[in-house]
């Protein structure tokens, strides 16, 4: 495992995505490999790098419980893809499995809570959509200490930016 941890870093950080996705489809393992201290994986290495067309086709590879792997601070994939305010990635992740949407990080937050926290208006609207109900959206939509979607955009000054998410 360690030499295959190995290979993923080296293939990881030197940008050469093919390889990290045959990785990721010869060998399961790959999938849940954490490749740096923190904990992160290739796939999460990949949406840190906003390569969105090797983010989609390391989530079609991955087992279902794969997405929902966390790293030391809790964020799963969506979390970071979230923060990123990608929406290409947001979809493709959450498409996956809706209840994605909903997993809180070790501070309490969803990755919906997180787009709305840094303002990231059209990931926000992705997501937002694709939970199927108003329990989910109201659920999803609240970050630690009881602080809601409204909260995170009134203290990150994000209203400039009117959020409809019925539009």
């Amino acid at each position: 495992m360690k030499d295959l941890r190995e290979e993923l870093w080296r293939n990881a950080s030197q940008r050469k995505w093919a390889e990290v996705i045959r990785l990721y489809k010869a060998d399961r393992r790959a999938q849940t490999a954490p490749i740096t201290i923190s904990g992160e994986t290739a796939l999460r290495m990949a949406i840190s790098d906003q390569h969105d067309q090797v983010v989609e086709e390391l989530v079609k590879s991955v087992e279902m419980e794969t997405l929902r792997i966390q790293n030391k601070t809790g964020n799963t994939a969506l979390h970071l893809a979230a923060y990123w305010g990608n929406v290409h990635m947001c979809r493709s992740i959450a498409s996956r499995d809706v209840n994605l949407i909903g997993l809180r990080n070790n501070d309490g937050d969803t990755p919906l809570f997180l787009t709305a926290v840094h303002g990231r208006k059209e990931a926000f609207l992705c997501l937002h959509r694709l939970c199927t109900t108003e329990e989910e959206r109201s659920d999803f939509s609240k970050g630690s200490n009881g602080k809601t979607i409204l909260h995170a955009a009134i203290s990150g000054e994000h209203l400039g930016d009117h959020i409809n998410p019925y539009t």
